[in-house]
């Protein structure tokens, strides 16, 4: 009752203010040979250039003004500006004509698939809906496999989970965001990323090096943030169908209606795997058996002045099982006996969020920005003889405020937060529960100038009840434009985080070893600084786009995972030492001839960290990773085809020391993985058909010991490669 009071009054604090205002939507054409056509990115503002909106590839906008304004004035490069007088709020339409006739020319526009931004001062990659459809992206785990930024891999043997690594680093240091609200994090910081379903995210955005202090204090290498498909939007129906040829079935489905002016989205995701495979015989699962069901409901409100507030509910169950059984070994010696061995684990988490902007002193970038999530999380896991039982409840609150204190180039913000969390957690008679409480204070100001350069500085400061410590963290992005078409960005900051040691690590549980934890675990607390340079050149006619990334992210305290020391052993300490991470990554993309675009990148990875008084490379970390991604479009764009290639260079694998006393191999050997997918766009239907891992590459014996899992040695963490064969799917995708 005392959350559901406390829920309430949240919500009805995000639901103040709300001024007269009116939310304009319209469509910018341009008479090209006198036949209307749409054009993106024209410029429509009004006569002080305080209210700006940008058409997009359909030649839509939406804008919200005051009721003062009577008029926009609409701009496009080679055609004659005109005024659009707001008669009415929608269906609003203009025209522009040509300066110039330019015969022979036809001038199309399509939407990228994934791009670099411009205009962010922070480096921004957007991975577009258009982008998450190249590939079998159920979920957000595996939306990144053309990204060559976000490098994805399984965990183990067992568990079926994904994990991914951003700057050589591993995904749990990147802040992961949920519109603009920390939702990855916590118990839900590993499991997350296969709970959010791919066809219900219209962007996502990729920053490396830490993001602004608005955001929180997390956020170390990087951020992700999901941009989820809004109310307003979305289409009236969708429903997206997949099975692929190891029976993973899965519908995602969403539907949108309005009350007043609120629009209202329901999105129901709902994913089943009951076949029990084991190709390579080692008597495991290859793939756990699950029944997953993820419910979504939001609710977006539009004001008077055309401030949005957003309200909503989410709800996530899975269960998820793995297992040995005694029908698929056919060679078990007789001297050895069977041992069944299990792992399970079910979880609920239900989350409900609220956040919404409040217009200040009747100007457009004087506002209120306030957020509000509030998380229940309950989770059982069996892991062969142990029992991971935990529980989380978070509230985050932030607040911010923006002001124009001297000119339109400066806006400064400052605001303050509350992130509780409380979490009871136990495993092998090991009690990790706490209570983590960190209110935190923020202040940033940000200097605009498109023409050459912008800076976002700022400061953030937290407390940490458990140490009772002050967590400064300072933070500075500069875009320095030095061409036409190129810009070079710059950014250094502090980031912390607190750790959940036996969540984030549950592949190393799949084992004999014995969980040991050296003294007080404090919060992992490191810099980051780095510099990119990205240019846009134009060649034959055509954009050719080169990018060029720089990082090093040193730790000042980070929760050490020793596999190192002894095969029987998981050790847990805090650095005592160096560790630290390079990251060096160069792009290329190029579409040398219409329609077909081919992307190129070169990424290496140095990542090194002391364990127990030695300076080692950190294992399942290769050194050196390429890619290399060719869609071409044909048909008017109805036939589009996509490959990606990824090369994995060698990497170090821990565990130095074999079951059987003999040393373990140290370097895993490099492998390429090859994705491909053929999709036939209709009018309101897609179909699409691919395969995953073409190559049909494989880790061979991925599970040491698998038919002695209750012996010392026995270990399904050592993953390196692929565990999985060729795998085809097809899907199906309909919308009104």
């Amino acid at each position: 009752m005392k959350h559901f009071i406390i829920v309430l009054l949240l919500l009805l604090w995000c639901l103040t203010g709300i001024k007269a205002q009116t939310n304009y939507q319209g469509r910018v054409l341009g008479a090209f040979r006198d036949k209307p056509s749409p054009l993106y990115m024209a410029a429509l503002h009004t006569s002080d250039k305080v209210y700006v909106a940008y058409t997009d590839s359909n030649g839509l906008f939406t804008l919200q003004l005051p009721l003062d304004y009577r008029y926009l004035i609409c701009t496009y490069p080679g055609f004659k500006s005109d005024t659009l007088f707001l008669i009415s709020a929608s269906n609003l339409e203009v025209t522009l004509k040509e300066i110039t006739a330019l015969t022979g020319v036809t001038i199309t526009e399509k939407t990228d698939e994934s791009y670099i931004s411009n205009i962010q001062t922070l480096k921004t990659e957007v991975i577009t809906s258009a982008g998450l459809k190249k590939n079998a992206c159920c979920n957000l785990a595996e939306s990144f496999e053309s990204n060559p930024t976000i490098d994805g891999s399984s965990a183990d043997a067992v568990t079926g989970q994904r994990q991914i690594q951003m700057l050589g680093l591993s995904g749990i240091y990147v802040q992961m965001l949920t519109d603009m609200i920390p939702d990855l994090r916590g118990l839900n910081i590993i499991s997350g990323l296969s709970a959010l379903p791919g066809p219900f995210i219209k962007n996502i955005y990729i920053r490396k090096g830490p993001g602004s202090v608005a955001n929180s204090f997390e956020g170390i290498t990087g951020q992700i943030d999901v941009e989820l498909i809004k109310p307003s939007e979305a289409d009236t129906f969708m429903v997206n169908l997949y099975a692929n040829s190891q029976q993973r079935l899965e519908a995602n489905t969403y539907f949108r209606n309005r009350f007043r002016r609120w629009n209202m989205l329901t999105m129901l995701h709902g994913s089943s795997a009951q076949l029990q495979m084991d190709f390579n015989k080692d008597s495991f699962l290859d793939n756990p058996v699950y029944r997953v069901f993820t419910g979504i409901h939001r609710w977006q409100h539009m004001s008077r002045h055309g401030k949005e507030t957003h309200i909503g509910i989410k709800y996530h169950y899975d269960d998820a099982q793995s297992f040995n059984t005694l029908k698929h070994i056919h060679h078990l010696p007789d001297s050895l006996v069977f041992q069944k061995y299990l792992f399970q684990t079910r979880y609920n988490r239900t989350e409900v969020f609220a956040k919404t902007c409040l217009e200040l002193f009747h100007k457009e970038n004087n506002e209120l920005g306030l957020q509000m999530n509030l998380v229940n999380h309950n989770q059982q896991t069996f892991i062969g003889t142990r029992i991971y039982d935990a529980e989380e409840q978070t509230l985050y609150l932030n607040s911010n405020f923006q002001l124009l204190p001297l000119n339109e180039k400066l806006i400064y913000r400052f605001g303050g937060g509350l992130m509780y969390s409380r979490y009871k957690q136990q495993i092998d008679q090991i009690d990790l529960s706490r209570t983590d409480v960190i209110p935190g204070l923020f202040t940033e100001l940000t200097y605009e100038d498109c023409d050459k350069i912008s800076i976002i500085a700022g400061l953030r400061a937290d407390y940490y009840n458990n140490n009772r410590r002050i967590y400064p963290a300072p933070r500075i992005h500069i875009r320095y434009k030095v061409g036409e078409e190129a810009f070079i960005r710059a950014s250094a900051g502090i980031g912390w985080r607190v750790a959940n040691i036996i969540q984030e690590n549950v592949n190393y549980l799949i084992s004999s070893r014995t969980i040991r934890i050296s003294g007080t675990l404090q919060p992992e607390h490191a810099l980051n600084f780095g510099i990119n340079y990205t240019q846009n050149i134009r060649l034959r006619e055509r954009e050719l786009q080169l990018s060029f990334d720089a990082y090093r992210t040193q730790f000042f305290n980070q929760i050490v995972v020793d596999i190192d020391q002894s095969y029987l052993d998981l050790w847990f300490y805090n650095l005592s030492g160096k560790s630290f991470a390079n990251s060096v990554q160069t792009q290329i993309q190029y579409e040398p001839v219409r329609n077909l675009t081919l992307m190129a990148a070169a990424k290496w990875n140095q990542v090194w960290v002391t364990y127990h008084g030695e300076l080692l490379q950190r294992p399942f970390t290769p050194q050196w990773r390429g890619m290399f991604n060719a869609a071409y479009a044909l048909l008017k764009s109805k036939l589009k085809i996509d490959a990606t290639l990824q090369w994995v260079g060698p990497q170090r694998i821990g565990a130095n020391i074999r079951y059987d006393g003999v040393p373990y191999k140290q370097f895993a050997p490099a492998y390429i993985r090859i994705l491909a997918q053929v999709t036939y766009v209709f009018k309101r239907m897609e179909c699409y058909v691919g395969s995953e891992n073409l190559s049909a590459f494989t880790q061979r014996n991925p599970i040491i010991n698998p038919f002695e899992p209750f012996s010392p040695g026995f270990d399904a963490a050592m993953i390196w490669g692929p565990i999985m064969g060729r795998i085809v799917y097809s899907g199906i995708r309909i919308s009104f």
